[in-house]
């Protein structure tokens, strides 16, 4: 555990230490002090560390694609084809299990360090968050799916420019790498509801949304999962956490909507006058409390939750906060952080077996 508390603590020295050093020497600072750390723990450590890493590098995933054809995979539809091409490359490696556990680490870390590098104005801070957050945890655990958000990180780079074709190229990308990324489709239309109508009836909307999700009959779900290929996925639970786990990241969206709805309000903005940038990160707050509400219905779609997480961790350090009354400050920095704080010590402290990352080892 004190190999990740080391960690967090560099980032954070960097982060305070940012607010008198120019934005280079910050990005090089955490590219040699927080980047490369992150993609060495995650490159060497165990078959152990990780909960999936062993199925995927050792027991099944890659033994399987080793054996079967592409054809063959496709018509199993258990891989994807991009996670498979990825293990099809590292067959041709003299340690195919190291080559898969090194290739998917710098594709992981690597792309997420780019998004990060590119949109956070302050990006130190935004690589604390990510700590913070357990998604680094998560990388060395989910590895397919963790491809995959960090691809829908670095989508962020043409969606913020209504760019959006080049985005639901991304998106496909994504896809190949896990199925779920489909999620991610939704967040462009929530973006262009959330620039044509009025946020009353945006919000509206939304409770709807998520009314017909709690009333959906559970039967629904079933239908539709078994014939995307997860049948095999029902009823299942994470790591003993039954419903706290998307109660826990429920609460932290919700959470940081009220403090985004805080700054505009107080900035007396209309929709029209809203930038591109806080209509993407409303938007993927809304996305996530959805997804928050499909998990506690029902335990495999908690796969949707690390999107919307991984997609705000560069956004979140670039909205603005209102200045004045000192209250008003002080609650939106509990607002903010404090989801941050609690997902740490949740996943560290008191149910570290949700993510089996303890105790680290080299390999």
């Amino acid at each position: 555990m004190i190999v990740y508390l080391v960690l967090l603590a560099i980032a954070i020295i960097i982060a305070y230490a940012s607010r008198t050093i120019r934005r280079f020497p910050e990005k090089a600072f955490v590219v040699i002090c927080v980047v490369l750390p992150m993609l060495v723990l995650s490159m060497f450590r165990s078959y152990s560390v990780g909960s999936d890493t062993k199925m995927y590098a050792l027991k099944w995933a890659l033994p399987e694609i080793e054996k079967s054809s592409m054809g063959e995979i496709y018509q199993k539809g258990r891989w994807e084809l991009g996670f498979a091409l990825l293990g099809k490359l590292c067959a041709l490696t003299p340690d195919p299990p190291r080559a898969l556990v090194i290739l998917s680490s710098l594709i992981i870390v690597g792309l997420s360090s780019f998004a990060i590098i590119r949109i956070s104005s302050r990006p130190a801070l935004a690589f604390v968050l990510l700590i913070l957050s357990s998604l680094f945890y998560q990388d060395m655990q989910l590895m397919r799916q963790a491809i995959a958000y960090s691809i829908a990180q670095v989508a962020l780079i043409p969606l913020l420019k209504r760019k959006y074709l080049p985005y639901f190229g991304l998106v496909l990308l994504a896809f190949f790498f896990h199925k779920s990324a489909f999620i991610l489709a939704f967040v462009p239309l929530l973006i262009e509801i959330f620039r044509y109508w009025k946020s009353k009836i945006l919000m509206s909307s939304a409770i709807i949304i998520l009314l017909i999700v709690l009333f959906t009959p559970t039967g629904v779900f079933n239908f539709i999962l078994s014939h995307a290929g997860y049948s095999n996925y029902l009823g299942t639970t994470y790591g003993g956490s039954n419903h706290a786990a998307p109660l826990l990241l429920l609460a932290c969206f919700v959470s940081w909507l009220v403090s985004a709805l805080m700054t505009r309000r107080t900035k007396h903005l209309t929709v029209s006058d809203t930038k591109q940038e806080e209509k993407v990160f409303i938007s993927i707050l809304l996305l996530g409390i959805v997804v928050c509400c499909l998990a506690w219905r029902m335990a495999i779609l908690y796969r949707f939750t690390p999107y919307p997480l991984a997609m705000l961790i560069p956004l979140f350090t670039n909205q603005e906060k209102v200045h004045g009354d000192i209250r008003i400050r002080g609650s939106q920095f509990f607002l903010d952080y404090a989801p941050f704080i609690g997902l740490f010590v949740m996943y560290t402290f008191l149910v570290p077996s949700w993510t089996s990352v303890f105790p680290y080892s080299f390999m």
